[in-house]
C-alpha cells in the first residue's frame, strides 16, 4: 500500500509540473498544488503530513540480491528502506525475519544483528526515518530470505 501511495505522490507531482493550472489529486482527501501557486510550499500541501497514517512495519521494504563473492563465497548486498510518506515520523525496533543469519564477512552489529533464531535487529533498534535507509553486505553460500516481523512508530515531530 505505501508503494502505490509513492507512485501516486510521484504521478501526482509528474503532473502538477506539466500543468498550469490548479490540480487536484486525492489521497485521502489531500490537495497537491503546483509549486508556483502562493499556497504551495512543496508539491504537497502541508494537510498531507496531518492526515497521512502513521508508519507501520508495512512502510518498510527489504531488497538484497547479489553482490559479487568474498573469499570465493557468494555476497549478498540488502538494503532496508523506510517508505513511510510522512517525513516526519520514524520507525524503530525493526526484527526481521531471517532464519538462521550467519556471514563468513564480519558484520557491524549496529547495522544488523541476529538476536536468535528468525529475529534480526535493524541498527540496534535506532529509528530509521521516513525516507532513510540502512545498507549492508553479507557472505554466506545462499541467500537469507527476509522479512519484516515488526516495527514500532518512533518519535514523530
Amino acid at each position: 500500500m505505501a508503494t502505490n501511495i509513492r507512485v501516486h505522490l510521484y504521478l501526482c507531482a509528474f503532473l502538477l509540473l506539466l500543468s498550469h493550472s490548479r490540480i487536484s489529486c486525492s489521497l485521502r482527501g489531500v490537495e497537491a498544488v503546483p509549486v508556483n501557486h502562493p499556497q504551495a510550499q512543496t508539491y504537497v500541501n502541508r494537510k498531507l503530513r496531518a492526515s497521512t497514517p502513521s508508519c507501520t512495519k508495512a512502510d518498510i521494504s527489504i531488497t538484497q540480491g547479489k553482490s559479487g563473492n568474498s573469499n570465493g563465497i557468494p555476497a549478498f548486498s540488502v538494503q532496508i528502506t523506510n517508505l513511510c510518506v510522512n517525513h516526519n515520523c520514524q520507525l524503530q525496533n525493526i526484527h526481521v525475519a531471517c532464519a538462521a543469519f550467519a556471514s563468513a564477512r564480519p558484520l557491524d552489529s549496529r547495522v544488523f544483528q541476529r538476536i536468535k533464531y528468525n529475529d534480526c535487529l535493524v541498527m540496534g533498534g535506532a529509528p530509521l526515518r521516513a525516507g532513510g535507509s540502512v545498507a549492508f553486505e553479507y557472505a554466506n553460500s545462499s541467500e537469507y530470505p527476509m522479512h519484516v516481523i515488526s516495527a514500532d512508530l518512533g518519535p514523530c515531530s
